[in-house]
């Protein structure tokens, strides 16, 4: 993703930020000495995450980024295994971000067909709307239980 990020020209344009999601000492050097200057290791502000692997807490606490990079207009948030061709896909996230306050993509990956074709889709259901239920409340999960998770 880093390498994809750099060769591409998005760092021409844009800051790289990371989030620390258990990432070792050697790790945050080498981002580092890439030229990462944004590594952030949130406390996130949600009750219920004791225990939970730090990945997790990454997944969970999207909403919460702009609280941790306060000094940016704009967030896009990319997986580590995302890769890029060239910086189009920023810039449109970008734009549509300053044009309408918020833009989402969602996942689309070819590798995931076969595993939704496995996945119980009730069960799936029920999962994600528990998730929704623990850490956001009844009414919300009521909400966005049908929808997609971006």
């Amino acid at each position: 993703m880093l390498h994809s990020f750099f060769t591409c020209g998005a760092a021409q344009k844009y800051d790289f930020g990371v989030i620390d999601g258990g990432l070792a000492a050697d790790q945050l050097d080498w981002l580092r000495s890439f030229g990462v200057h944004t590594i952030v290791k949130p406390d996130w502000p949600i009750a219920g995450l004791e225990g939970q692997p730090e990945w997790y807490k990454v997944c969970i606490g999207r909403p919460f980024f702009p609280n941790y990079f306060t000094d940016w207009d704009v967030i896009v948030y990319l997986d580590s295994d995302t890769w890029l061709q060239n910086s189009d896909a920023i810039d449109a996230a970008v734009e549509g971000a300053w044009q309408d306050g918020f833009a989402a993509l969602p996942i689309a990956d070819r590798c995931l067909w076969p595993l939704k074709v496995r996945t119980n889709a009730v069960l799936s259901m029920q999962w994600h709307k528990d998730c929704l239920e623990k850490y956001f409340g009844p009414e919300i999960a009521e909400q966005f239980q049908l929808h997609p998770i971006l």
